[in-house]
Order: structure tokens, then sequence, then C-alpha cells
């Protein structure tokens, strides 16, 4: 997982919306995580729908990120349930403008988390993009069954140094932590050249 570095603050606003996605390994409870998440969120709507056989969520919510600012609309997309079929993951993953990958440190999920990482980015290989070209944020969770070396081992897996991936850990979905996750990102995204996965 190789973004390039991003500087700056946000230049502009290219579209009046950005879609994310959320990728977590297939046992996460990603309803629990949007509820958790849209409790922060002034005006979060969360709605559940049927995606090639699976379910999907879908949480929106208006984003401004300065009083000035042109407000967006942003929409947040994950697949509840297990397996995470590819060609479901696929569908999901279409016109996306960033991803938020959830990636839970307690080492009995380790290989689970690896994987995902790596379907996702066959998946945006497939699609005719590179996973490195993507706005991406990452949620630590479960950082009470880690250690500090466990979390550093993490960010030199997927050089989060190098390439500046905006990273947090999480204790709870309704943390600080998460919003500052979801502005990094949306900031990225605003800070690049449109770039979707087509």
């Amino acid at each position: 997982v190789n973004p390039p570095a991003m500087k700056g603050a946000p230049t502009k606003p290219v579209n009046a919306t950005v879609k994310l996605v959320m990728v977590a390994p297939p046992a996460a409870d990603l309803l629990a995580v949007f509820q958790g998440l849209a409790t922060a969120w002034q005006g979060s709507m969360i709605r559940e729908y049927p995606l090639a056989g699976l379910r999907a969520l879908r949480w929106q919510f208006p984003y401004r990120r300065n009083a000035m600012d042109k407000e967006l609309a942003v929409s947040v997309h994950a697949l509840t349930g297990s397996p995470h079929h590819l060609a479901v993951r696929e569908a999901l993953l279409g016109n996306t403008d960033g991803i938020l990958f959830l990636l839970p440190l307690d080492p009995r999920q380790r290989q689970a988390c690896i994987q995902s990482m790596q379907e996702t980015s066959h998946i945006v290989k497939q699609l005719g993009a590179d996973l490195r070209d993507m706005p991406l944020a990452l949620f630590y969770t479960q950082a009470h069954l880690a250690t500090a070396n466990a979390i550093r081992d993490w960010d030199r897996l997927l050089e989060c140094d190098r390439y500046q991936i905006p990273r947090f850990c999480l204790h709870s979905a309704t943390d600080e932590g998460a919003q500052l996750a979801i502005h990094a990102l949306i900031d990225r995204i605003l800070a690049t050249p449109r770039l979707r996965v087509l």
C-alpha cells in the first residue's frame, strides 16, 4: 500500500460529492462503526442497500471544513457480513474517491487484515488504477490488544511515514481520532486532482 505523499491544505472542492469506501476484515461490525461515527456528524443518515446479493451500508453526511467552504455531500460505503466476495467489493469500489482501511490490532486478525488490503489493491488494479495513487487513511482499532511495537510494525509494513498516510488509533468509533481521520482523508482528496476508480 504505497500512496504518494500529499502535502498542504485543500486547494478547492472539485466536486459537490465525495465517495469513500471503508474496507475491513469480514468479521468487523461495520454497522456499529458507522453508528458510532454518525453520532459525531450532524445531518448523518445510515442506509442499508442490496449489492449483488449481499448487504451494503451507506453513511451520508454534509461536510464543510470551514464556514467559507462549499458544502460537500460525503458518502461512506461498506459491505457487511462474511465473506466479502471480490466481485461484490469490485462493484463497491467503483467510482471511489478515497479508501478508509479499518485494521483491528488484535493479532488474531492480522492475516485477515493483510488479505483484505491485498484484495483491495488487486481490485483497484483490475479497475484500471493503482492503490498507490488513491487517497487513503487508516483506522487502527482494538488498540488495547496491541503493544506499541505492534503498532510500529504495522506502520512500517504499510510505509505510513514514507507516504504520509494518515492513521489513528481508535478506542471507539465516537472518539476524536475517527473525526480526524475522515477530515484528513477528505483533505487529501480535495488537495489532489480528481482521480476516481472508474
